[in-house]
Parts: C-alpha cells; sequence; structure tokens
C-alpha cells in the first residue's frame, strides 16, 4: 500500500464525506464501481490515514485487520478517480 490522500485546503474526512459514498468494508473488489477506487480512512487514534486501495490483495489485507493492528476504526468509501488524483500521489496510469 502507499497512495494517501492529502487534500490542501480540508481534512481528509471532509474529502471523503464530500465526494465519497461511504460503504460496507466487507464490500468485495468485484463490488466496485467503474472509474472508482476504495479509500479505507483508519482512525489510530492519534492520527488518521486514508489509504487508496488498488487491488483486491490490498483489500484483503485491510479487511483482514493485518494491515495495521492498532486502528481503532475503518471507514472505506467509493471515491473517483479522478478526483483522487488531485488529492493523492495515484499515478496516472491508473484508471
Amino acid at each position: 500500500m502507499g497512495y494517501y490522500v492529502n487534500p490542501e485546503h480540508e481534512t481528509k474526512e471532509a474529502f471523503l464525506e464530500r465526494e465519497g459514498k461511504k460503504v460496507s468494508l466487507n464490500s468485495l473488489w468485484c463490488d466496485v464501481p467503474s472509474g472508482k477506487l476504495p479509500v479505507v480512512c483508519m482512525d489510530k487514534g492519534s492520527f488518521t490515514s486514508a489509504t487508496v486501495i488498488t487491488s483486491e490483495e490490498e483489500l484483503k489485507l485491510i479487511q483482514s485487520g493485518q494491515s495495521s493492528p492498532l486502528v481503532v476504526r475503518f471507514t472505506c468509501y467509493y471515491i473517483d478517480i479522478e478526483k483522487l488524483k488531485d488529492v493523492s500521489d495515484l499515478p496516472d496510469n491508473i484508471q
């Protein structure tokens, strides 16, 4: 995993709430709508991170809890890929 949401002029949580559709973390990779990617916001108590999920393997790792055992709460969103490119280092070749 390596792409994170970091908007310049608002919090990542505000961006996710405004631009995303909240979904269950138990959603399957095959359920992701065309043109969107899942983003998982992980609350670790003292800080949050918002990870762009780019593969089924990444999604399964987060769902299993093995990616970060210190997470207090997960929230998952579907976000338009083009909007993610504006607030993350997601490469242009991801469609």
